[in-house]
């Protein structure tokens, strides 16, 4: 029908799992298909499964695959047009009642009785594990979108786009599923414009390394440094990824970014080592996202190193405790760690969460905020809780670093809790590489009190 033509179009992947009577169509026979078709007539709804990330931890590889074919075959058994998109994400297609209605509130609200419904109907399903009737409940996160009151999205990718934009939303809001909204369309085309200057900036290599100190709470010495990315934004000059992180990885450009960075930080450290502006012991930690792990070769990395004749061993790549349950994490972090890479492990998120994962082995530090540690409700507990944790971590061979120093009291508290590196604004906020340079030879000979 008209409606398989549009989805299908945009790729359907891993077709093996799937009913062998769909049909691929390209791109001209999409354009073709739509050319008369009015968009105000239909809706998207786009639809992930929250547990594909973490179900294959605890049993079969190819689980996630069998869920997400069983899935399908429940959509399609309901819906007439369902399709699977690149990055497991279900897309339907989703005529409205009254075709020739332009209240915006009716429209709405027949996007929101769908969405409850698909909402109710995966989540009351029993999604099979195995052959002796074992069973799973799967939580969606949905989006869903049609054209808003200035005839936008005018596209079919665009329209789906929006819908995407829309699940992205609830799943920030920790919401089960979102309608987008006039105000949600506006938010997505201020994001597309952001994403047009981040576009530009990269070109203009706006994007650099800011670097913050990491001293040994007992000697007060430097032992490494953190490299921070930073957009040095001719009308908004310095902003910190969080600003634009999101924005990066909807868009794919992270593994970009992130080695632009890595470069540029492995290349100073290179210039470091040459001045003797450090020890040959000094360690620089890079932050990786997750999608960029996901992608790179480890050989690239290792290539960037011989390039600046680094050794993998001075650099320690960074890696939140969020994103080690994604799929084949495990499996390329250890990789990176038999070339040489050293592997630190962020706690920021949930520190608890992280100590069934100390036990794979794969890391060599674990990284804690002070915001967890001196907490204003209950200090005195708080600390002695996390002495603890401390004396675990050790105890499995992992270096101890807390970062998001801000008072003398806490780096004496930290000090005598056996810690092994601290970073924070009490030393010193991420500066650039020229003022890093100058800190280094100021602190060469000197302990930072």
């Amino acid at each position: 029908t008209l409606f398989v033509a549009g989805v299908i179009t945009l790729k359907i992947i891993s077709r093996r799992y799937f009913d062998t009577s769909l049909t691929e169509y390209t791109l001209s026979h999409l354009k073709r298909r739509f050319k008369k078709v009015s968009l105000r007539n239909i809706f998207v709804t786009t639809v992930s499964l929250n547990q594909l990330n973490t179900v294959s931890q605890y049993y079969y590889y190819d689980m996630p695959s069998k869920i997400l074919l069983e899935c399908l075959k429940l959509l399609n058994a309901r819906f007439e047009h369902v399709y699977l998109l690149p990055g497991n994400n279900i897309v339907i297609i989703t005529e409205f009642i009254n075709k020739t209605l332009v209240n915006r509130k009716l429209r709405y609200e027949e996007q929101m009785t769908f969405v409850k419904q698909l909402n109710s109907l995966i989540e009351n399903h029993p999604f099979q594990l195995q052959k002796d009737g074992q069973h799973l409940s799967i939580t969606p996160t949905i989006g869903t979108g049609s054209v808003g009151f200035q005839n936008t999205p005018n596209t079919l990718e665009n329209l789906i786009q929006l819908s995407t934009y829309a699940q992205e939303l609830a799943r920030k809001k920790e919401l089960p599923y979102l309608v987008a909204s006039d105000e949600t369309i506006l938010m997505k085309e201020d994001a597309d414009n952001f994403y047009k200057e981040l576009e530009s900036g990269l070109k203009l290599e706006q994007f650099k390394p800011h670097f913050q100190p990491i001293i040994n709470p007992t000697t007060r010495k430097i032992v490494g440094c953190e490299s921070l990315m930073r957009w040095e934004n001719r009308d908004y000059r310095i902003i910190e990824a969080n600003k634009f992180i999101d924005i990066a990885r909807e868009k794919h450009m992270m593994h970009v970014l992130d080695i632009q960075i890595m470069k540029e930080s492995i290349k100073q450290l290179s210039s470091w080592i040459k001045d003797d502006l450090v020890e040959s012991n000094f360690k620089m930690t890079i932050n990786l996202d997750i999608h960029t792990i996901l992608k790179i070769h480890a050989h690239e990395l290792v290539s960037i190193c011989n390039r600046y004749q680094i050794s993998p061993s001075q650099i320690e790549i960074d890696i939140g405790d969020h994103d080690i349950f994604h799929n084949h994490v495990n499996h390329l972090l250890l990789q990176l760690k038999e070339i040489g890479f050293h592997l630190s492990l962020d706690t920021s998120r949930s520190p608890f969460k992280a100590l069934q994962i100390l036990t794979k082995g794969l890391f060599d530090s674990i990284k804690f905020d002070t915001s967890m540690i001196f907490t204003t409700n209950n200090e005195k507990q708080s600390i002695k809780l996390f002495s603890i944790l401390f004396r675990l971590a050790k105890q499995l061979g992992l270096s101890v670093r807390v970062k998001g120093l801000e008072q003398n009291y806490q780096l004496q508290t930290l000090q005598r809790l056996k810690v092994d590196e601290v970073q924070g604004l009490y030393i010193s906020s991420p500066i650039n590489h020229i003022k890093m340079r100058g800190f280094l030879q100021k602190y060469q000979f000197y302990t930072i009190s």
